[in-house]
């Protein structure tokens, strides 16, 4: 039971933790580990720091009863879809229920309340199928996926990530779906970065899920690792088009990497405002 430390901290410990190769080959696939991001959720505000202090996420707000409502929500949504996805980080899972709930209730969806949820863990190596799309409704698993990330974010691992145009980048956060086009990747999916400084380029930057033949179990024999793209989570051809087709219906997609500034700076998984 963590009853001291605020989140702001404990996000900055788990982080921490990854960079030193904890998280992703044990801690943040543990029921230990979605104990500790769920407990650490529900601090009051005194033990944040002090009555009345603002701590830069909204459980320590003057909304707390609606704050506290959307984090039941989602460790219950966590809980369910955890279970469904047993590979999947466990911190992962976590705050992308808990970053979904709070886009629901601070009303920074405007594309409407999604139906389905994309979690991307990128704290997996390309090889494994770290993309799952989950039905919000039966929260039934309706893909497990390949999908690559930015060609400078690293080799099979992901490491770094970049808001920057032009960075050949993967970026963290949270997005809801926009519109399908064709283009010159095919069959392709706009997304809306919803977090300033993270992801909010992504629209200008052109991020859009679409297929690539470089997204295969080829690839992975032939090369140990799937192509990179530009920054964009593509995906294998043959499933490219039923799964933008799930995720057009006002889907909210979740990229995750236990980075230490985005842990500690998002609004949407309760870091610092500033």
């Amino acid at each position: 039971m963590i009853d001291h430390p605020s989140r702001r901290r404990v996000l900055r410990t788990l982080a921490a933790l990854s960079l030193g190769g904890v998280l992703p080959s044990a801690f943040a696939r543990s029921d230990a580990a979605f104990k500790q991001a769920s407990a650490l959720s529900t601090l009051p505000c005194e033990a944040q720091g002090g009555a009345g202090v603002q701590t830069g996420s909204e459980f320590c707000s003057n909304a707390s009863s609606n704050a506290a409502q959307a984090h039941t929500a989602a460790n219950e949504l966590a809980l369910s879809l955890a279970a469904k996805a047993p590979n999947a980080s466990m911190l992962a899972v976590q705050l992308a229920t808990e970053a979904l709930e709070r886009a629901r209730a601070g009303k920074a969806l405007p594309g409407g309340d999604p139906r389905v949820l994309a979690l991307v863990d990128f704290s997996l190596p390309s090889t494994a199928k770290r993309l799952w799309v989950f039905d919000l409704n039966t929260h039934e698993v309706l893909f497990e996926e390949w999908v690559a990330h930015g060609r400078n974010t690293g080799d099979n691992f992901a490491r770094e990530f970049s808001n920057r145009p032009e960075s050949h980048m993967s970026s963290l956060g949270a997005y809801q779906a926009g519109e399908i086009y064709t283009g010159k990747n095919g069959y392709s999916l706009r997304l809306h970065g919803l977090e300033p400084g993270f992801n909010d380029l992504a629209f200008d930057r052109a991020i859009v899920i679409h297929g690539a033949p470089y997204v295969s179990a080829e690839m992975i024999r032939a090369h140990g690792r799937l192509g990179r793209s530009f920054g964009c989570p593509a995906v294998r051809v043959p499933i490219a088009r039923s799964l933008i087709d799930t995720l057009a219906e006002q889907a909210f997609l979740f990229n995750f990497y236990p980075q230490r500034d985005w842990m500690e700076h998002s609004a949407l998984i309760g870091g610092s405002h500033a």
